[in-house]
C-alpha cells in the first residue's frame, strides 16, 4: 500500500509564514495606493466643482444687460466685493453671493441654488477697459474679475477669472 497524500503540518506552517511575510511587505504598498487614489478623487471632484461654479458665474455675468434708462450703463443693482446683483438680457435679476460656505446663485422671484459648497472666499473686482479699477457705478465697467477659494477639507484651492462683458459700448 502506498503512503497517504496530503500536506504535513510543517509544510502548512511554512506556507502560512511565507504568506504572512509577503503580506507584511505588500499590505502597506496597497494601503498607500488606495489612499493616494482616494486623495486624487477628492482633488479632482473639488476642481470640477470649482470649474463648474466659475464657468456658470462667467456665463451669467456675460448676459448682463444695459440699463433701459441709460444705455451707457449696465443694469447692475449691487456691485460690491462680496455680492454682484444684476439684470440679465431676458429681464431676470441675478444675485451671486457667498452665504456661509455656500456660493449661491439667486434668480429673484424664482429661487436660490448652491453653485458650490465649502467656499472659503469669494471676491468680485470691477475694472475699466484700461485695467484700472472701475468706479462704484457700472458706467465704466468692462471686466469683472471673480476670485474664489474652495476647500476639500484639508487643502484649499484658489482660482481667478476675468469676465468680459458682452454688451460693451
Amino acid at each position: 500500500m502506498g503512503r497517504a497524500r496530503g500536506w504535513t503540518l510543517i509544510e502548512l506552517i511554512m506556507v502560512m509564514l511565507i504568506i504572512g511575510i509577503v503580506a507584511v511587505f505588500i499590505g502597506p504598498i496597497l494601503l498607500n495606493a488606495v489612499k493616494a487614489y482616494d486623495r486624487t478623487q477628492i482633488t479632482v471632484n473639488t476642481y470640477a466643482k470649482m470649474r463648474y461654479a466659475m464657468e456658470r458665474m462667467a456665463r451669467e455675468i456675460q448676459a448682463v444687460r444695459r440699463a433701459p434708462a441709460d444705455t451707457t450703463d449696465f443694469d447692475i443693482a449691487t456691485m460690491t466685493p462680496g455680492t454682484l446683483t444684476f439684470t440679465k438680457e431676458d429681464g431676470t435679476q441675478v444675485t451671486l453671493a457667498l452665504a456661509g460656505t455656500d456660493l449661491n446663485l439667486t434668480y429673484v422671484g424664482v429661487g436660490t441654488g448652491v453653485l458650490a459648497d465649502r467656499v472659503s472666499a469669494l471676491a468680485f473686482a470691477y475694472f475699466r477697459h484700461d485695467g484700472a479699477t472701475a468706479a462704484a457705478n457700472a458706467t465704466e465697467l468692462e471686466f469683472v474679475q471673480i476670485s474664489m477659494t474652495i476647500s476639500d477639507g484639508t487643502t484649499s484651492y484658489a482660482n481667478r477669472t476675468r469676465v468680459v462683458l458682452r454688451n460693451v459700448q
